[in-house]
């Protein structure tokens, strides 16, 4: 009975894509600051919501940890199956004189998978797995206080489900996913009647992840609280 859920939970276990967001991307150059974001996703077989928390060094590097919890659409017995993750990630940002600019993120994602079948028999189901996103941005003002961040980038993601230890011959599920990510976040500032450089910023991550078999819709909001410049 454990090698029949232990392989069934392994053949619904994907990579939820994470999205590519930081508080560095909004915040004027050489403006350090820290970031708070609540986000909500779904994908084809899972819907989640997490928050995340960030303080951006000087613009360009990002530290980064986050919180998620996820259901997937297809259940175990019956039972319903969720997943919980943490991952801590950090974000480099390069502009190279250009309109355009970089960001490169690096991110290692801590899983564990949970549902009353496998509380049951006790068994343990988690994954870890890291990856790497690069994009592209271009910083857009409007003449109010909005700006706009049309960006464009990939992931990739190199994960192995790990089953309990005590099997003798234990199953595997690795995962490589390569996403394109399509996104336009926006930032509105929260002025207070006198322009400061360090007002904060409410922001708004609409984003699409696409792969074969599967795209992702999310959306984060957040603010952003600049500190010195």
């Amino acid at each position: 009975m454990k090698g029949i859920i232990l392989f069934t939970i392994l053949s619904l276990c994907t990579a939820v894509n994470r999205q590519i967001c930081a508080q560095g991307q909004y915040l004027p150059g050489g403006t350090s600051g820290y970031g708070i974001t609540a986000q909500a996703v779904t994908q084809g077989d899972a819907v989640g919501s997490g928050l995340s928390i960030g303080y951006s060094l000087l613009g360009t590097i990002d530290l980064s940890v986050s919180a998620s919890h996820y259901f997937l659409s297809d259940k175990l017995a019956g039972q319903t199956i969720g997943a919980n993750q943490l991952e801590p990630s950090v974000t480099f940002y390069g502009t190279g004189g250009s309109p355009i600019s970089l960001l490169f993120r690096l991110s290692y994602t801590f899983e564990r998978y949970s549902s009353a079948p496998l509380d049951a028999t006790q068994i343990h189901l988690n994954g870890s797995y890291p990856s790497f996103e690069a994009a592209f941005f271009i910083k857009m003002p409007t003449s109010g206080s909005w700006t706009f961040y049309p960006m464009v980038g990939i992931e990739y993601i190199q994960g192995t489900h790990n089953p309990p230890s005590s099997y003798t011959s234990p199953i595997s599920s690795p995962s490589t996913q390569t996403p394109f990510i399509m996104a336009l976040p926006a930032t509105l500032t929260l002025s207070s009647g006198v322009q400061l450089l360090l007002e904060p910023k409410i922001f708004f991550f609409p984003v699409v992840a696409i792969q074969p078999g599967s795209t992702e819709l999310g959306l984060s909001a957040g603010f952003i609280f600049p500190t010195s410049h």
